[in-house]
């Protein structure tokens, strides 16, 4: 209601590829190795959540857990 219908719709596709992109990558980071590239640094990343549970919230990047304060060391 708040958009032309067009935009709305471009909006809702954005969001729904950007929560397909984020939950792949969570699958890759939980089920694979991943060890090429920057996938390997948000392995670590992301695993030492699951060691130390109010650190590391990022799954696609370090960023907000460096704006927050929750970033941990990996």
């Amino acid at each position: 209601l708040l958009l032309p219908g067009p935009y709305a719709l471009v909006f809702v596709g954005g969001v729904y590829l950007g929560y397909v992109h984020y939950s792949v990558l969570h699958h890759v980071q939980h089920a694979t190795a991943a060890a090429f590239g920057p996938y390997r640094k948000l392995r670590r990343h992301h695993m030492t959540h699951h060691r130390v549970v109010q650190a590391n919230f990022g799954v696609t990047t370090a960023f907000w857990d460096r704006v927050f304060g929750s970033y941990r060391a990996s």
